[in-house]
């Protein structure tokens, strides 16, 4: 694999195929009381075609993140080919490897889908408050 793929073709990469979201997760306590979280979330999906492209940005970005394959084959009705996907939730990888590497280095769109991401870890309440700090940190570094 090719482990010597740039930064700007990650980048650019990321502007067509990839997305800063939340991921919403369902906990219980012993009362089965419920509470729901989100979880910020950076994803890049491509087509399988693609598997040592997406192995190679993963390497690159020093994730050891499985890759998720979704066949075509989903009981929808739509027609669409088999993807791969990387999904990136851990508090530890998103402070400090997403963050940074892609922090001030989007053009267009996608630095304000970037921007409205972060600032939404720090003003959504249902960001467990382990993420908010990861905001805070970054905004204090200004990288």
């Amino acid at each position: 694999m090719n482990h010597n793929i740039s930064q700007e073709f990650i980048i650019g990469l990321l502007t067509q195929k990839g997305s800063f979201t939340f991921s919403t997760r369902t906990k219980y306590n012993r009362k089965r009381k419920r509470s729901v979280h989100k979880i910020p979330t950076f994803s890049l999906t491509m087509s399988t075609e693609n598997e040592t492209l997406m192995n190679s940005v993963r390497d690159r970005l020093k994730l050891k993140n499985k890759l998720y394959k979704f066949t075509s084959e989903r009981n929808d009705g739509r027609k669409r080919n088999a993807s791969i996907t990387l999904i990136v939730r851990e508090l530890g990888n998103i402070e400090r490897i997403i963050i940074p590497f892609f922090y001030k280095r989007f053009i267009g769109y996608r630095t304000e889908q970037f921007n409205n991401w972060l600032l939404a870890i720090e003003k959504d309440p249902l960001v467990p408050f382990s993420y908010k700090k990861i905001y805070w940190r970054h905004k204090s570094k200004n990288l």
